[in-house]
């Protein structure tokens, strides 16, 4: 079912602030292209990391019909719907799920189960093969080039591009995995976490290998979230002895470790003014906002239908100063359904007000499918 709604809206912000907000929410619930072959899908997700392109105009996710059911890829862009992504050659039933998209909304991550297994990335009607274990958690701005993850067999890090193929960039001594979870433009930064024992952040450089950075913050328990285009500085979450966990950035040319927010981020747009997790966005003049709340509260959304959680936010600087945020819900009739949101948020000097000016749903599905 189609929805479109256009409603001027006053939204009161959380944390204490008195101010409210008159704006416009847009929501459209996009139902997903059909399977090639077994028609009619139910159930739609968006994509598990990063599901939403930079501008805030691409969408990429999946839709299927029911567990061990057949899934197709699809992507919905604003103001031209959404379109199925073709079938890997040789593999007529597709089943295919997408796992992140480029910040410029071209490419592609996706992995194929059920008919074959294996990782590939998607851009301009071509497939390419990165790998059988070869899972895919990060996408290198702006066009995809780099991907990285985790080896599925050995448990350690790994970088990818078409030019160079797999390469393994190891593990944290004693980790039991170690997982990448973003990689520099130029493929020569990677940053994620490792597991086993105390969670701790990692940074990977093609010049120094692997350094265990919660340790050189004094971290008790770290993770790297999202490291900036050229490398420069990374976005961790830590708790530091004495503290709650919350994010920092940390400088490499400097070391210098900078308190950023009282917020356990899970991610943040291109200069790490805005971060979010899977319920609520930060900015320094707002503080947390907690986005389904202010969603749900909005009259915007058709009847019965619910947004769950946050899975991507834009990494643009728009110039209208707008920001995107992704993630998944239900309609009325509790099919999952895909959304995106665009908020504006004008400088305190204005006013501290969070203006909500367009909601989109697309069609999506998670990993534990529903019968």
């Amino acid at each position: 079912m189609n929805h479109t709604r256009t409603i001027a809206i006053a939204l009161g912000l959380l944390g204490g602030l008195a101010s409210t907000a008159l704006g416009q929410m847009e929501f459209h619930a996009i139902q997903p292209p059909d399977h090639p072959v077994y028609g009619v899908l139910r159930y739609t997700n968006t994509a598990l990391f990063g599901s939403v392109s930079a501008d805030g105009n691409t969408v990429v996710g999946t839709a299927w019909r029911g567990f061990g059911a057949p899934s197709i890829t699809y992507r919905w862009r604003r103001g031209l719907g959404v379109e199925a992504i073709p079938q890997i050659p040789g593999d007529p039933g597709q089943n295919t799920s997408a796992i992140g998209v480029s910040s410029d909304g071209q490419t592609i991550a996706m992995d194929k189960g059920q008919t074959g297994v294996g990782y590939y990335a998607y851009r301009d009607g071509t497939y390419e093969y990165i790998g059988l274990q070869t899972e895919v958690r990060a996408i290198s701005a702006p066009d995809g080039t780099w991907m990285g993850g985790v080896e599925s067999g050995s448990l350690t890090a790994h970088r990818w591009s078409a030019a160079t193929g797999v390469q393994d960039i190891g593990g944290l001594p004693g980790a039991d995995e170690t997982d990448a979870e973003d990689i520099s433009h130029d493929g020569n930064v990677v940053v994620g976490r490792s597991f086993g024992g105390v969670e701790q952040a990692f940074i990977w450089t093609t010049d120094e290998g692997m350094t265990n950075l919660g340790a050189v913050i004094g971290a008790t328990r770290s993770g790297a979230i999202q490291v900036a285009s050229d490398g420069a500085t990374v976005l961790l979450t830590a708790t530091i002895p004495g503290e709650s966990a919350r994010s920092f950035l940390w400088d490499r040319s400097s070391s210098e470790l900078t308190p950023l927010a009282n917020f356990e981020a899970i991610g943040a747009n291109a200069d790490f003014s805005i971060l979010n997790s899977y319920t609520s966005i930060w900015t320094e003049s707002t503080g947390a906002l907690n986005v389904l709340d202010l969603l749900r509260s909005s009259g915007a959304l058709p009847e019965g239908f619910s947004v769950d959680l946050i899975t991507g936010i834009s990494a643009g600087s728009d110039p209208l100063g707008l920001v995107s945020v992704a993630g998944n819900g239900r309609d009325e009739i509790g099919n999952e359904r895909a959304w995106v949101a665009t908020f504006s948020i004008p400088c305190p000097s204005t006013s501290v007000l969070i203006g909500v000016l367009g909601v989109h749903a697309a069609v999506r599905r998670r990993r534990g499918r529903p019968a």
